[in-house]
């Protein structure tokens, strides 16, 4: 698989998206992206309200979402997640409640 740029810029996009989205206006998120042997490796952490296993484990299906109703459709990591089983790579989500979370979208270059 080629890893094509706005395909990939969509992902980080919402993943930012959603680290602003679940954090306060004085909060950083942090961005991070690494070239490894093989591959990329982008992560994106907030210091947010963060989620409880059972939602954490959840997120990045279809139409789940931490967001209030008409704020968000849920579909934000069910993309970037399928994007990236697509390319050969894959997404994780860690969280704690009142923590913040951190999602990890790793993909091959080649």
């Amino acid at each position: 698989h080629e890893l094509t740029a706005e395909p990939l810029r969509q992902a980080i996009v919402a993943l930012v998206q959603n680290a602003f989205d679940a954090s306060a206006p004085d909060q950083a998120v942090t961005l991070r992206l690494d070239q490894r042997a093989g591959g990329v490796r982008v992560e994106v952490v907030d210091t947010g309200r963060g989620m409880d296993d059972a939602l954490s484990a959840r997120v990045g299906e279809p139409f789940v979402t931490t967001k209030p109703p008409g704020a968000g459709l849920g579909l934000g990591l069910f993309l970037a997640r399928a994007f990236a089983e697509q390319m050969g790579g894959g997404l994780s989500v860690r969280s704690a409640l009142g923590r913040g979370t951190s999602v990890v979208l790793e993909l091959p270059t080649s």
